[in-house]
């Protein structure tokens, strides 16, 4: 169960406000409603967007108790700064895949098509986890196949840079774009509008989500007993059950 902030309302003891990456957005409400049922009075809210944007908002003084970022890169930059409390923990793994339509007007079959003249492809915007993990897969491919100019041609078809997988794959849905690269979990909750072209072992990045306590929380306890939960068999088979690997 997701519940919203509620403003004006001094947060109990066994509140906590946890800061997820988009990407695990169907995940975790799930997550937290059966973290909750097994601690009765214990209310968990979500607060879900990119990993750099929550990552900021924890520079800046925002409330959070747990953050789950896409990548290990946001939460050590945290720790850094002494922002956490102990190391981040990974939880979670995850693959890229090439996102079509059902339908699939443009005929996009490979990693090659998407160099293509007229192909529009969407990806995230570089400082966000998988739009770098998308940059990576595709000059890995120009390396694989020795094309010079393939990824400047690539390039050159992208019709917009989202903020996050979740965007990328919403334009694939409408038909904005002919094809986005985005995590597998995010075809997985568009199986009815989308299906998925796997990328080569060899040219996927190691997606790895991290998760720690916020060294400002106001529930420190229950903060760790949630990413206890999270990590524990319980947690990591509902993990799986959404198209999460174990990390």
């Amino acid at each position: 169960m997701l519940l919203a902030g509620c403003v004006g309302v001094a947060p109990r003891p066994s509140d906590l406000l946890v800061f997820a990456a988009a990407s695990l957005h169907a995940v975790f409400t799930e997550l937290s409603a059966l973290f909750q049922a097994q601690r009765p009075g214990a209310r968990v809210t979500l607060q879900f967007a990119a990993s750099p944007q929550l990552r900021e908002q924890i520079e800046q003084g925002a409330p959070a108790d747990v953050f789950a970022a896409a990548s290990s890169d946001e939460p050590r930059r945290l720790v850094e700064r002494g922002l956490l409390l102990g190391d981040p923990v990974p939880f979670a793994r995850n693959t890229i895949v090439l996102a079509v339509p059902l339908q699939d007007p443009a005929r996009i079959a490979s990693l090659a098509d998407l160099a293509r003249p007229g192909v529009r492809l969407v990806i995230a915007a570089a400082e966000v986890p998988v739009g770098r993990y998308a940059r990576a897969v595709l000059a890995g491919y120009a390396r694989a196949t020795g094309d010079a100019t393939y990824l400047a041609r690539v390039l050159a078809n992208v019709a917009s840079f989202e903020t996050s997988a979740r965007g990328v794959a919403a334009k694939v849905e409408l038909g904005e774009a002919d094809a986005g690269l985005v995590y597998a979990t995010d075809v997985i909750d568009a199986a009815r509008k989308l299906r998925a072209l796997d990328i080569p072992a060899a040219l996927q990045p190691a997606v790895e989500y991290s998760m720690a306590v916020v060294r400002a929380s106001r529930t420190p306890a229950q903060a760790q007993a949630f990413v206890t939960y999270v990590r524990s068999d319980a947690g990591l088979r509902v993990l799986a059950a959404f198209g999460f690997g174990a990390p």
